[in-house]
């Protein structure tokens, strides 16, 4: 089933002009330990929840499940009074949804608030923004990881580099097909029931784009875009193209324009 179009109240807010969405109210995860180290007397009682989250070599450690994170972030330069931006070195210990491994990352966005994100990306999950993001995003039961390295999300929001483990080769490469449909989104895609990823992206202030990919040897396959634009001077009527694919080619196409409260 196609994602549903967007509701009469934020398509007619559209046409007032552009703007970013809200970051989503994400569940808890994984808590958040700094490595252990020798603290100055003289150091600020009050210190910053970002502070805090990083020991004064930019070290934290996050507990998944039994699993252990390393993290390591040099350089980090704040972006918001709880997060930060450096490169990054990340290890983390085996579990029986994944193999251990580590990641060198040229950047990570470090959230002191929202660093592990852990489970099923299932529609609404609310793991738009968190640091770490460990969830198994194309079926075949072992946990990918993506890592929040920069902004070019829709509207500047997060966008992610995904690691997956490859068996035959016994470690964890990076997959560009999954990463690049956090590109312009509007968030980190969800997966159904079917294991089928949906993900939305902006195009402007009065058109955004849905799409659903199959999962095909490990490689999102395109099944189906859904365009809906709204009706220039009618903020009651949305134009829906739906279009179908099979083997990366288009096999059908539809184009109706039909009153928002219609559109399922």
């Amino acid at each position: 089933m196609a994602p549903r179009v967007l509701l009469l109240s934020v398509l007619a807010a559209a046409l007032a002009g552009c703007s970013a969405p809200q970051a989503e109210t994400a569940p808890g995860a994984g808590a958040v330990t700094p490595t252990p180290e020798t603290e100055s007397p003289s150091k600020a009682v009050e210190a910053s929840r970002l502070a805090q989250s990083l020991n004064a070599q930019g070290a934290a450690q996050l507990d998944d499940r039994g699993r252990l994170f390393e993290v390591k972030v040099a350089g980090c330069v704040e972006t918001s009074p709880d997060e930060c931006v450096g490169t990054a070195e990340v290890s983390w210990t085996a579990a029986t949804f994944s193999p251990a491994g580590s990641a060198q990352l040229l950047s990570l966005y470090w959230n002191a608030n929202d660093s592990l994100f852990a489970g099923a990306l299932r529609q609404g999950h609310g793991a738009t923004g968190y640091s770490i993001i460990t969830s198994d995003v194309d079926g075949d039961s072992v946990e990918e990881l993506l890592f929040h390295t920069g902004r070019e999300g829709g509207y500047g929001g997060p966008s992610y580099t995904v690691f997956r483990w490859h068996s035959d080769q016994r470690s964890w490469i990076e997959a560009p097909e999954f990463s690049e449909l956090t590109v312009g989104s509007t968030g980190v895609f969800s997966i159904d029931e079917k294991a089928d990823l949906s993900v939305w992206f902006a195009d402007g202030c009065c058109r955004r784009i849905g799409e659903r990919y199959g999962i095909q040897g490990g490689i999102p396959q395109l099944l189906e875009r859904r365009t809906e634009t709204l009706v220039e001077e009618k903020d009651d009527e949305v134009q829906v193209k739906t279009e179908t694919f099979q083997g990366g080619k288009l096999v059908h196409a539809t184009t109706e324009t039909t009153v928002v409260e219609d559109v399922k």
